[in-house]
């Protein structure tokens, strides 16, 4: 691994609060992988031998049925480790991991990290703060399933890309496809365009990947959105 590729890995949320000499010796047996949009990193049932920390790019978890229908559960932005359940438990994937756009992910062998884990009760905390935040993550996506309709569902994704505006208007460029975004909101992607035409009623307009949003607590009120996180 690339001095800079280290320099990023220690900045990712996992990994920043680790002491540089511990993600030194992680960092020995592991390896950058640039994949193209597209690209399978793993598949679904696979052995988990690796973690993956996206450093550029994005990646998308995918969930498939026997009878090959699939399904994006989540989307990994830069800076994102995954997946640590499947190494911790020695369990095979539940998910397949396919490249959303061009992406440079760090591949950390699971033996090594596992006896570092043992050893390491930093390590072992920033393990377990990781794991935390995507079990709040999960269980919000849990929550707007079985408590929001479609609509309120994609008025509380807009409304989360805004976090830095708390009302007034707001201008938002996706820079994700439709497709994923629906997937990832348990949604296809025609729902997705009926419940953004339904949110012009709550001053929401759309342009291709442009949305522009008349005022966000207005969106968030609709939404029912708690400020829980």
């Amino acid at each position: 691994m690339k001095a800079s590729d280290r320099a990023t890995l220690g900045r990712t949320p996992m990994f920043r609060d680790v002491p540089p000499e511990i993600c030194d010796r992680l960092a020995i047996g592991a390896f950058v992988q640039t994949l193209p949009k597209g690209a399978l990193l793993f598949e679904q049932g696979g052995e988990a031998e690796f973690l993956h920390v996206l450093l550029e790019g994005r990646c998308g978890l995918v969930g498939a049925r026997s009878d090959g229908e699939e399904c994006v559960v989540e989307i990994m932005h830069a800076g994102s480790a995954f997946i640590l359940p499947a190494i911790l438990l020695e369990a095979p994937y539940l998910m397949s991991a396919r490249v959303l756009e061009t992406s440079r992910i760090a591949m950390i062998p699971a033996g090594p990290l596992r006896r570092a884990l043992d050893q390491e009760p930093h390590l072992m905390r920033a393990a377990a703060f990781d794991l935390a935040r995507y079990w709040r993550i999960l269980v919000q996506q849990i929550k707007d399933l079985k408590l929001r309709s479609a609509h309120e569902r994609v008025a509380a994704h807009l409304s989360t890309m805004c976090r830095q505006t708390a009302a007034g208007p707001a201008v938002l460029n996706l820079d994700q496809e439709f497709r994923s975004i629906a997937a990832k909101l348990g949604m296809t992607p025609e729902s997705w365009s009926r419940s953004i035409r339904q949110l012009e009623t709550v001053g929401v307009r759309s342009a291709g990947r442009r949305i522009e949003i008349e005022d966000v607590a207005r969106l968030r009120a609709f939404a029912g959105v708690d400020g829980l996180q």
